[in-house]
């Protein structure tokens, strides 16, 4: 429905409050509308907790995909990775030729080892595993979203593995990886980003500015402004600090 697009345009666009806004009002039209569920929970303000996002949603939506992805995402920014895990397997049940529900369960792994961080020390075997297999997860993401034609999956999967490459020290996948999403979306604010990473761990710091200088300005986004600040004013650190979760 026409109505339900342009929620979804909004959130496409990174407007969450417009999100919310007109998925509340589609709920109350549809409230058994999963992709309206979905677009509801994905753009609910930050301060609400993922319990009363959970009540408000009821057992047969929760089970559909977009609306488990929607719910693992909520999960990470809690930390409740024990609820994280179980909503992006329900996201994979329920849509097994989906590339988000692979993307939304990498993003756990990668959340987990970051939080296992031990500073500038080498990652340990814990963090290792999870990356690798974020990796893998990633990898699936990308293999279905070029299949699916899904553009939106596919660089927000190769963005994801791009972190999960410089983590791992894999630096040539980085770069394929950053290459091909540019290629793809040579706009996008989280693309230039990652593109940015790539080329602040190879030491090319006044390409990775510019870079990052321009994604602040296609999409002001905080941690972008924040990484600007940090590399015109600080010394490189290592890979490991380059990722976010």
């Amino acid at each position: 429905m026409s109505r339900t697009n342009e929620a979804l345009a909004y959130l496409l666009v990174n407007d969450v409050s417009a999100c919310h806004e007109k998925a509340s009002l589609l709920r109350v039209r549809y409230p058994a509308n999963a992709r309206v569920a979905g677009l509801w929970v994905s753009s609910a303000p930050r301060e609400k907790p993922l319990y009363e996002l959970e009540a408000s949603v009821d057992s047969v939506l929760r089970a559909d995909g977009e609306v488990a992805v929607a719910l693992s995402r909520r999960a990470i920014v809690e930390r409740d990775f024990d609820k994280a895990i179980r909503y992006s397997n329900a996201a994979i049940a329920a849509s097994p030729r989906w590339a988000q529900p692979y993307l939304a369960f990498a993003e756990i792994n990668v959340a987990k080892a970051l939080r296992l961080d031990s500073g500038f020390q080498p990652i340990n075997e814990s963090q290792n595993a999870l990356l690798k297999e974020a990796e893998e997860k990633c990898s699936l993401s990308v293999e279905i979203s070029r299949a699916e034609r899904d553009r939106n999956s596919q660089v927000a999967a190769l963005v994801q593995r791009v972190d999960v490459h410089l983590l791992l020290e894999e630096r040539e996948g980085a770069n394929r990886d950053a290459d091909e999403a540019y290629r793809l979306e040579p706009d996008d604010p989280t693309v230039l980003a990652a593109r940015a990473r790539v080329y602040l761990t190879a030491g090319k710091s006044d390409e990775g500015i510019a870079l990052l200088k321009r994604s602040y300005d296609l999409g002001a986004r905080p941690d972008i402004a924040l990484s600007i600040q940090e590399w015109t004013i600080a010394p490189a650190p290592a890979s490991s600090e380059l990722a976010a979760p």
